[in-house]
């Protein structure tokens, strides 16, 4: 990646990152503020990818941004009604829609320039495309495990929370 398209790339995912990461901290809204939290971690991720630490980007991706932030949302979820913020959906979403852009723009410019991109391998460490053949041939099976397990989590919580609302405890 060239000199001036690395400095501009870094400097929109640290933006990123510095918004979110404020963000969590101001919003009232539980479920907004773990949005926020989720866009600190896919920034951070994104710093590590153009700083080259592919492997530990990928892991904070999958760990945090994936399940950390599903820990969240289920705690939220069973926390009984907590007020929100009076912010305009309309604004959320604008807002929302132009840092998934800006953070899927940075990451297919950090990918384009990454060693190994053309399908060359680096040379250092594993390659993205070897830890996804060994995670899904050697490790599958705990792999879909805990998809498995995520999904009947996701809904005992919904259920769970039905039946609280419903008074059926």
């Amino acid at each position: 990646m060239d000199g001036f398209l690395f400095q501009i790339s870094f400097w929109v995912l640290a933006l990123m990152t510095l918004v979110s990461a404020l963000m969590v901290t101001a919003l009232k809204n539980l479920t907004r503020a773990t949005i926020s939290l989720v866009f600190f971690f896919l920034g951070t991720a994104g710093l590590y990818f153009l700083l080259q630490a592919e492997f530990l980007a990928l892991v904070l991706a999958m760990v945090y941004a994936g399940a950390i932030a599903v820990l969240f949302a289920f705690v939220i979820m069973l926390t009984p009604g907590m007020p929100g913020t009076a912010v305009k959906q309309t604004m959320n979403r604008w807002v929302g829609m132009i840092m998934t852009g800006l953070f899927v723009v940075l990451m297919l410019v950090a990918f384009a320039g990454m060693p190994g991109a053309d399908g060359i391998p680096a040379g250092q460490g594993i390659s993205l495309a070897e830890f996804g053949q060994v995670l899904f041939t050697d490790y599958l099976l705990p792999f879909e495990l805990v998809s498995v397990v995520l999904l009947v989590a996701l809904v005992g919580a919904v259920v769970y929370t039905r039946d609280i609302e419903r008074g059926d405890s």
